[in-house]
C-alpha cells in the first residue's frame, strides 16, 4: 500500500514540477505518511485520583491513543483481577469497584493497541489502601502518585 502510494505520489509530483507548479501540501503529506509511527510510552501516571471504602480511580496519560486495563490484586505475586476501560485518546482512567475496605491492593496499569505501531507500555507497581468502612473516601485532586 505505502509503495502504490508513493509511486502515485511521485507521478504527481513530477507532473506538477513540469506543469510549474509544485504541491507543497502533497509533499508534505508524502512525507507524514512515510514516518514511522511512535511507540507507545507512558508519559504520566500512574495516579491515584481517589480512594473509598469499596472503590478507587487510577489514572496514566500515554504518548499516543492506545487500549486502556489495569491489573491489581490484593498479594504483589498474583494480580488476578483486571479492569478495561474503552479505548481511550491518551489519557486513560479505571475505575475500580467492589473493592473490600481497609485493604492494600497492588496493580500495574496496561496500555496496549497504540495507534499506528500496536505498541504495548506498563507501568512499575503501585498500590492503593481502601478506607476503614464508615469512613469517608480520599480525593487526590492533582494525583497520588
Amino acid at each position: 500500500m505505502r509503495k502504490i502510494f508513493l509511486a502515485s505520489f511521485a507521478v504527481v509530483l513530477a507532473s506538477s514540477v513540469w506543469m510549474g507548479s509544485p504541491l507543497p501540501a502533497v509533499a508534505e503529506s508524502a512525507r507524514a505518511f512515510a514516518r514511522k509511527p511512535e511507540n507507545l510510552r507512558i508519559t504520566k501516571g500512574p495516579v491515584v485520583e481517589w480512594v473509598g471504602e469499596k472503590d478507587a480511580v487510577i489514572a496514566w496519560s500515554t504518548n499516543v491513543r492506545a487500549s486502556t486495563a489495569l491489573r491489581y490484586g490484593t498479594e504483589k505475586a498474583s494480580l488476578s483481577h483486571t479492569a478495561k476501560a474503552p479505548w481511550a485518546e491518551s489519557t486513560h482512567r479505571i475505575h475500580l469497584r467492589d473493592l473490600t475496605p481497609s485493604t492494600t491492593y497492588y496493580f500495574i496499569a496496561d496500555s496496549a493497541q497504540a495507534q499506528g505501531s500496536g505498541s504495548h507500555a506498563a507501568t512499575g507497581e503501585g498500590t492503593i489502601t481502601t478506607v476503614l468502612a464508615g469512613h469517608r473516601g480520599k480525593q487526590y485532586p492533582n494525583g497520588r502518585p
